[in-house]
């Protein structure tokens, strides 16, 4: 990170404590006067145009630091009254850096004063600023958040000016967290890959390190989540890397404040990282291993911890002499144990006469034929369950994360070669053993790595064949092909439902509606989207509301309330049927809503349905007429609903037959007429009684009945 420049002055200094007077101006106005005022609209034209001019070079992170304030890290003059101000209002939420690219709206920029404008302790309650600007979604300014209280105490290290140039590099290259942040293990490769040499490397690896320390030291869930990420790239050091990066641990280089990053990072190095190390290292000519068993002593410090990285280290082999390599590696390894107590002439015989024994034992196995005979012995059948046993106890015990991806690919492998040969019992089996990596714990990467999973065997022609087999099943497989639909047929859905509408047949229909229960919510979810799609045939969608309505939950009924209006008549008869149906509490208001938002034609078609529900349709009538004016509604509406009032009857429907009257006005006195008359009609014929008959003689329209006066 550039220090030596720092001395020299900003020349972009004048537009930057432009920006710093506008900044304050506009925070000002936004603080005290409406949002509509003028006064704000013109203040925040002129931040944003002050914005434009500090970028007209290029993006100009402000940083602001107890004792440093730069522009693109070059000091501005914090002798300037509107410099104080600027960090002032900024230090009041902890807002560390501002990051001006140009790009800002007056929108984004007085949504981002208006969070200025609130009590910090109400915002550090909703999760701090940051958060509270990230969920507004504006793309610009940028910011980034900073515990200037621990910054004052000297928890992060004191030089300001290397924090603030090490702010201002992120925020300008990579937004806001910076590179080291989104992904620590390429930023580290980065800057080993641009280094001219070896010790340039380790530098640039160090300079990495602290900033990423810099940067996450007062979150210290992203601290340790950042060290984790960047571990991994233990895999791509060469010896030399590695040993450099050992030997400064503790030194001023690798410090920030009271915090080794060095140490940091390799106490956080799994297991397979170093074990891919140090097969590389042996690898390598020249490399003897006699001196890496320092190095990984160093490394590793537990003797227990080293003897497992040794033992697992065959999975990890990358080059074809390690294998031999790794003998003589182990051997120096317990040989420094030992080595204590014994001559070193008496530790090698000792280690002699272990490898001739080793490879006594090797030589001293079965006859051929006994071998072949025992081998005969056992059946593929035997062998694909103690497969599939042994990878399910890895799923459940496996806590690396890599080492579990690897296992979840070798059963996602299983699947596909046993749906090939339609071995549904072992497919059903094994995506059992996958779901089960997720449910054992709260771990969230298990659950993700088994999601994964799971989603990429539903769009691989497993799940298809899955589908395409069902229906002509036997009743044995067809159980079977019901639970493999449930773990990996959600996005089949929509086939589904166009198969279900092709068929039938009752039984393979009825097989076609359990796989779409047994998919649960992911099932109902892909059926609620094809509903929504005007790209689907109507018969489709019709098959989509009837499988719904299979389906347990109530998620589906804001779906139903959109197909009332669709073009398709079977859709919205259908989608009528099934909200009349529901014995969901919100369904009448949902139904209601539904006919009242339609066209004119779609609502005529609806009422016309409700009407011959008669009393049933009341629940439905009584949400629905509050939602019809007669002074604008379609004439022909206003009449059938007047008729469903009829057909409904009772004295709700009385009450509700005046009112709708009432709410005519003379202004349109045509239209004031035909609805008055129906409506009175209506009520004689409730009050007789005659509320359920089978219909009445209705007032003769007008000529010119089209719906205005």
């Amino acid at each position: 990170m550039p220090n030596e420049a720092n001395a020299a002055r900003s020349p972009n200094e004048a537009r930057v404590l432009d920006f710093a007077r506008a900044f304050r101006s506009a925070a000002r106005a936004v603080g005290f006067y409406p949002p509509t005022h003028q006064a704000v609209v013109a203040a925040l034209d002129q931040v944003a145009a002050a914005a434009r001019g500090a970028t007209s070079g290029g993006p100009v992170c402000l940083t602001i630091l107890p004792q440093a304030f730069l522009a693109g890290g070059v000091p501005i003059d914090t002798s300037e009254t509107v410099v104080a101000d600027f960090a002032a209002l900024c230090h009041r939420h902890g807002v560390g850096a501002v990051n001006l690219d140009g790009r800002a709206t007056p929108e984004a920029w007085q949504a981002f004063f208006m969070l200025l404008a609130r009590r910090p302790e109400e915002v550090r309650g909703a999760g701090g600023i940051q958060r509270q600007w990230q969920a507004l979604r504006h793309t610009s300014p940028a910011i980034l958040e900073i515990d200037f209280g621990a910054l004052l105490r000297g928890k992060v290290g004191g030089d300001y000016l290397e924090l603030a140039a090490v702010i201002s590099h992120y925020l300008e290259t990579a937004g806001v967290g910076g590179s080291i942040l989104d992904d620590p293990c390429a930023a580290l490769r980065r800057a080993i890959d641009n280094a001219p040499d070896e010790p340039q490397a380790i530098a640039a690896v160090l300079r990495e390190l602290r900033a990423a320390a810099q940067l996450t030291w007062t979150q210290p869930e992203q601290f340790n989540d950042v060290f984790r990420r960047a571990a991994a790239v233990g895999e791509f050091l060469t010896e030399g890397l590695m040993a450099g990066l050992l030997e400064r641990r503790g030194t001023p280089d690798a410090t920030v404040g009271t915090l080794d990053v060095v140490r940091a990072l390799v106490e956080r190095m799994p297991d397979a990282t170093v074990s891919t190390f140090l097969s590389k290292a042996l690898g390598e000519a020249g490399t003897a291993p006699a001196r890496l068993v320092e190095m990984f002593r160093s490394l590793v410090p537990s003797p227990d911890r080293r003897r497992l990285i040794v033992s697992e280290a065959q999975d990890v082999t990358l080059e074809s002499n390690v294998v031999e390599q790794w003998a003589e590696f182990e051997r120096d390894l317990e040989a420094h144990v030992d080595r204590r107590f014994i001559s070193d002439q008496y530790g090698n015989e000792l280690h002699e006469a272990q490898d001739r024994g080793v490879g006594a034992a090797l030589a001293a196995d079965d006859p051929p034929e006994r071998l072949a005979a025992w081998v005969a012995s056992i059946s593929d059948e035997a062998v694909r369950e103690l497969d599939l046993r042994l990878l399910g106890d890895l799923v459940h015990s496996e806590t690396d994360a890599g080492r579990l991806r690897k296992v979840l690919d070798i059963l996602q492998a299983h699947v596909l070669e046993a749906a090939a040969a339609g071995e549904w019992g072992d497919v059903a089996r094994t995506l059992a053993a996958i779901q089960s990596a997720g449910t054992p714990s709260g771990d969230r990467t298990r659950q993700v790595l088994a999601a994964e999973t799971l989603q990429k065997l539903g769009a691989s022609p497993a799940a298809e064949s899955a589908l395409a087999v069902l229906p002509g099943a036997a009743p044995a497989d067809a159980d079977l092909l019901v639970a493999v639909l449930a773990a990996i047929g959600a996005p089949l859905m929509p086939a589904v439902a166009r198969r279900w509408a092709a068929e039938r047949q009752p039984p393979a229909r009825a097989r076609l509606e359990s796989a779409v229960a047994a998919a649960g919510k992911a099932g109902r979810d892909g059926l609620r989207r094809l509903l929504a799609s005007d790209a689907e045939p109507g018969e489709t969608r019709v098959a989509a509301i009837r499988l719904l309505e299979l389906t347990p939950g109530i998620e589906h009924l804001p779906a139903l309330e959109a197909a009332l209006s669709d073009a398709h008549e079977g859709v919205r008869a259908e989608a009528f049927k099934a909200l009349s149906a529901s014995g969901a509490e919100r369904a009448p208001e949902i139904l209601a809503r539904g006919i009242a938002r339609a066209d004119a034609a779609a609502q005529m078609s609806l009422l016309t349905r409700l009407t011959a529900q008669g009393g049933r349709g009341l629940p439905v009538v009584l949400r629905l007429v509050p939602q019809v004016d007669p002074q604008t509604a379609p004439l022909p509406v206003c009449l059938s609903l007047i008729e469903v009032l009829e057909r409904a009857g009772g004295p709700q429907a009385e009450v509700l037959l005046a009112g709708l009257a009432g709410r005519t006005h003379w202004r349109t006195p045509r239209r004031t007429w035909r609805i008055r008359s129906a409506a009175n009609a209506a009520l004689r014929a409730v009050r007789r009684g005659g509320g359920e008959a089978a219909g009445r003689e209705t007032v003769p329209p007008p000529a010119d009945s089209s719906g205005g006066d």
